[in-house]
């Protein structure tokens, strides 16, 4: 099966799986709101899927969650036999996926959502940080939080806020 193909297939199934969670889930313990689907990869052969989840808690919540979950695959299995044509109908294997708790994101305690951008040299970012900014967003820049009004992703790989140097914003580019 072919690379683009896998990935339309990872893509419908991480939709699929994220909307039946609250109707798979109900009535479990584990509030399906704090699980968010961060990935799926299914085999070639399509027979197997692995779902990565993150789980918004502590490390008791995060198993009591993936177990709930891994008790469900039956269930979850059923609604992508319903919803998706595939020749097989894979078997979903559910993993925590860690890598969010790692990440440099976060909502503050008044609800504000804070991203530390990685700094490589002056005004050199992450290209994972600058693509996900949208406007009104508040960066740190040089110690002074800065609101995004307007932002411009150039073909070069610059990312221009608030109308660039030229207006009083300025400029990102990534490594």
């Amino acid at each position: 099966m072919g690379v683009d193909r896998l990935e339309r297939v990872n893509s419908l199934l991480k939709r699929v799986i994220a909307e039946a969670m609250h109707s798979v889930m109900q009535g479990d313990s584990v509030s399906p709101g704090l699980i968010t689907v961060t990935d799926v990869a299914v085999g070639k052969d399509l027979r197997d899927a692995t779902v990565k989840i993150s789980v918004f808690g502590d490390d008791a919540l995060k198993k009591a969650a993936l177990d709930h979950l891994k008790h469900n695959a039956k269930r979850f299995q059923q609604v992508i036999n319903r919803e998706v044509k595939l020749k097989f109908t894979p078997r979903l294997c559910f993993q925590l996926d860690l890598s969010l708790e790692k990440g440099d994101a976060y909502v503050n305690d008044t609800g504000k959502m804070v991203m530390e951008l990685t700094v490589y040299s002056y005004e050199l970012y992450d290209m994972v940080d600058i693509a996900s900014l949208q406007e009104n967003d508040v960066i740190v820049r040089q110690n002074e939080e800065v609101k995004i009004t307007k932002i411009e992703r150039l073909d070069s790989g610059i990312v221009r806020i608030n109308g660039g140097e030229e207006n009083g914003g300025f400029d990102l580019a990534s490594n």
